[in-house]
């Protein structure tokens, strides 16, 4: 679990606050549909399997083109939090 506070970008006078959950899990082959919220179908989300190490190179190379971008700082923490708990756990794949 990761909590966020600060200053929001959209509103005077407000704080922004989230709190994201993460779960490292396994795949069992199956997949379903996706149920994108507004903005997400907006950016034209898609879902790509990627390797964590992967994750990250592409999320660096998204922060250079969008500085204001202050999602992909989050994610790359728990990318890396993740890879250290995976390293010490023979059971998840880092290919």
């Amino acid at each position: 679990m990761v909590m966020e506070r600060s200053i929001d970008d959209y509103k005077d006078n407000a704080v922004f606050e989230m709190t994201s959950h993460y779960y490292l899990c396994q795949l069992s082959g199956e997949s379903a549909a996706q149920h994108l919220d507004e903005y997400e179908l907006e950016e034209n989300y898609t879902p790509k399997w990627v390797n964590p190490r992967e994750a990250i190179k592409q999320n660096n190379l998204v922060k250079k083109q969008h500085r204001n971008r202050k999602w992909i700082h989050r994610e790359n923490y728990v990318l890396e939090e993740a890879l250290k708990i995976m390293s010490n756990n023979n059971t998840f794949c880092l290919s």
